[in-house]
């Protein structure tokens, strides 16, 4: 079985980019498993580089910040300790254990109920902001 998932929204996933978003069961659809199989090892094989501490300094040497982020990173850093200032009036007056909320709550029975039936794994998928890091700690 593959999994592949890659979403984004980005000029290159809406201008040739590849964004796949995948689960194949070779048993279910061979051809289809054996599409995408060949198509992966044709872009791993012909179009991928590897990944080194040179590279990595090119990269960061070539790159340049748009002078219109600077403006935006003002902006989100004043939000930001607004932000923080907030949470922590806001901390300071509930002073209570944090409690799973909406979707986490659901997560988590199914979770449970996965364990009872003898799963030792399992995943979470889920939308930015739902609270996935908080799930893995509780």
């Amino acid at each position: 079985m593959i999994f592949i998932g890659s979403s984004n929204i980005s000029y290159s996933a809406l201008h040739g980019g590849i964004e796949w978003n995948y689960r194949l069961e070779r048993e279910k659809d061979e051809e289809a498993f054996k599409e995408f199989t060949e198509e992966f090892n044709d872009l791993y094989n012909n179009y991928s580089v590897e990944i080194t501490d040179q590279l990595l300094k090119n990269y960061a040497a070539d790159w340049v910040k748009p002078s219109i982020s600077r403006e935006v990173d003002k902006a989100a850093y004043i939000k930001k300790e607004k932000d923080y200032q907030d949470h922590k009036d806001k901390v300071q007056k509930e002073k209570q254990k944090t409690k799973p909320r909406g979707a986490q709550i659901e997560a988590l029975y199914e979770l449970r109920l996965a364990r009872e039936e003898g799963y030792q794994e399992g995943i979470v998928a889920a939308a930015t902001g739902v609270g996935k890091t908080y799930l893995t700690a509780i």
